[in-house]
Order: structure tokens, then sequence, then C-alpha cells
């Protein structure tokens, strides 16, 4: 099993963020297409899609949200990533909301 980590700002566009929007936009793409070129080989693609994290980087752009999560929260999801059988799993409701509707209604994003 293949499990990239990726994140929420890869599928929801941020500003001042398009370096790091870009590179785990990659990254979803990327386990999209590997997904494709090994699956009929058994082996497992899956892109695990966390949001907004306690960490140094993050709690440096003191970005004022209610939805942070702690690494071991973070930590806990990836478990549950590891034994989903969805391809791509993304960590709390509130980071699927918020994609859902970017696709949707991408200029309020």
């Amino acid at each position: 099993m293949i499990i990239n980590v990726a994140s929420t700002i890869g599928k929801v566009p941020a500003p001042a963020q398009a370096n790091y929007c870009a590179s785990k936009a990659a990254v979803i793409a990327f386990s999209s297409s590997l997904r494709s070129e090994v699956e009929d080989k058994g082996i497992i693609v899956k892109t695990f899609i966390p949001g907004v994290t306690s960490t140094d980087m993050m709690n440096s752009f003191q970005i004022e949200t209610t939805q942070v999560m702690s690494p071991e929260k973070v930590a806990i999801h990836m478990i549950k990533a590891i034994n989903s059988q969805k391809p791509e799993y993304i960590c709390g409701s509130g980071n699927r909301r918020l994609i859902l509707l970017s696709r949707f209604f991408p200029e309020q994003a």
C-alpha cells in the first residue's frame, strides 16, 4: 500500500499559497494516475487529505480558524484512511463540505 499525503489546500485555492496549493494538487493528481497504473498489480494507492493541522509552520501563519486539528487527531484519521476502502480520505466533515462547495462555487472558495 502506498499512501501519499496531500492537503485540503490541494483542492481548494488559498490566497498567497500558490506554491503550496500547486504542490498538494500535484500529489493528488500523481496519486490518481499512479493508482490507475498499479491497481492491476494489486498495489493500493491512497491519498490522505488532512485539513489545517497544528504544526510549527501552520502556527507561524497566524490564521484564525476553528478547523485546526492536532497532529494526534490527524494520526487517528491516517489509521482510518489505511483501513478505509476509499482511494481518497479527507479528514473532517467540514473539509469535505468545503471541497464540495468549492467544486460548485469556485469563486466563493
